[in-house]
C-alpha cells in the first residue's frame, strides 16, 4: 500500500509504502514545480529494509503532490502505484 502524506505544519510531503518484507520498491515524489529526484537517483527500498518505509521529505507548501511507486514483486513482475494529495 502507497500513501501520501502532507503536513501543513511544515509544509512538506512524504509517501510511505508498506509491503511485504522481501519485495523491492522504488518510489518518487513529484509536484508541478518539484522533484525529490531525478529518475536515476530516487530512494529505492530494498529487501534490507523493514516496512513501512519512508521517502524524503518535499517541500511544496499547497501544492498537490503524486508519489508513485514501482513495485517488484517476487514472480518479478512490477506493479505501478500511485498516491496523490489534493491541490490547495
Amino acid at each position: 500500500m502507497l500513501e501520501n502524506w502532507y503536513s501543513p505544519t511544515c509544509g512538506t510531503h512524504w509517501a510511505q509504502i508498506r509491503m511485504p518484507a522481501g519485495w523491492e520498491a522504488r518510489v518518487e515524489m513529484s509536484t508541478q514545480t518539484a522533484r525529490d529526484c531525478e529518475p536515476m537517483d530516487c530512494q529505492t527500498l530494498n529487501h534490507a529494509m523493514t516496512p513501512p518505509l519512508w521517502t524524503n521529505m518535499l517541500f511544496a507548501v499547497n501544492q498537490p503532490t503524486v508519489a508513485l511507486a514501482y513495485v517488484k514483486l517476487p514472480t518479478g513482475e512490477v506493479k505501478k502505484l500511485e498516491a496523490s494529495t489534493a491541490g490547495p
